[in-house]
């Protein structure tokens, strides 16, 4: 897959005109400020959950959508949050670079996480978008970038992370839009008895066929449609393609619950407008 610059299509063109058009039309004091992160804490009800991991907080951090190597204020300004609410997990659902530079800015953001925190990772549509050569090549260089930041890029793979000296099985998908996510792989290696999280870029992976059979998250956890990132009045939101219904906050779906975050930076015109970013924190705690 060739990286930068993509062809674009008239879906695409059609957002990006909308979003730019919208933009203008926003007066500069009404424009949301870019460290204007909000924390959205969620309590989820987990089946068979451990008794060790009984309130236990899981960090979802989404669309960085870094450019060069220096932090954007939104990006230091999650940093800041995770260092006070000292979770026990981060997830990062991809989008979290949109330059090559911005790569540099995601292992400095990684590595200013608080010590000791663990780190999971899946693609989005951005990291593919400005990754060189094919889809191997991109993903084995995203992998380098991940180790960098010591942190787990999951591709079409699960890992059981330890937390609270339990264990809690993680999923990642590859990116929907560019990528090739193949939940049906995970069929011999899932226990359906034990919890499951699941990560995917567009929320719209929900709802497509060729999942696994024993798939049964107790969560999933998306990005990509930034909340519609400028939501003007009596107007509905301008989501990219890959969103499918979905735009921002808790859904019920046939899978199971799902989380769709409004993400913490911006892409298109870099400004915000009645959809603040956010950092979501979600307790877990023993339940059906």
């Amino acid at each position: 897959m060739s990286g930068f610059p993509r062809p674009i299509t008239r879906r695409r063109f059609v957002v990006t005109s909308a979003m730019a058009a919208a933009s203008a039309a926003i007066p500069l004091a009404a424009a949301q400020a870019e460290d204007d992160v909000r924390v959205t804490r969620l309590p989820v009800l987990v089946p068979n959950l451990p008794a060790r991991l009984e309130g236990a907080t899981i960090a979802h951090v989404t669309d960085l959508h870094l450019y060069q190597p220096e932090l954007h204020s939104a990006a230091l300004r999650a940093l800041a949050i995770l260092e006070r609410a000292r979770p026990d997990l981060l997830v990062l659902t991809g989008d979290q670079w949109d330059h090559a530079a911005g790569a540099e800015g995601y292992v400095r953001w990684l590595q200013g996480r608080p010590e000791g925190l663990p780190a999971l990772a899946v693609l989005g549509n951005h990291e593919y978008a400005v990754g060189q050569g094919s889809r191997t090549d991109i993903i084995r260089a995203a992998e380098r970038i991940h180790r960098r930041g010591d942190a787990e890029l999951l591709v079409n793979r699960s890992l059981a992370v330890t937390l609270r000296q339990a264990r809690l099985t993680v999923v990642g998908l590859d990116d929907l839009r560019h990528g090739q996510p193949r939940p049906a792989l995970l069929d011999q290696v899932l226990d359906p008895d034990e919890p499951q999280l699941w990560l995917f870029h567009e929320p719209g992976q929900a709802d497509l066929p060729g999942w696994s059979e024993t798939a049964a998250p107790f969560l999933m956890l998306a990005g990509h449609t930034h909340g519609g990132q400028i939501r003007l009045p009596l107007l509905p939101p301008v989501t990219p393609s890959g969103s499918g219904p979905y735009v921002a906050g808790i859904y019920r779906t046939p899978r199971g619950p799902l989380y769709v975050s409004r993400g913490v930076g911006a892409s298109g015109p870099r400004v915000r407008y009645r959809c603040p970013a956010e950092v979501a924190l979600f307790e877990l705690r023993s339940g059906a």
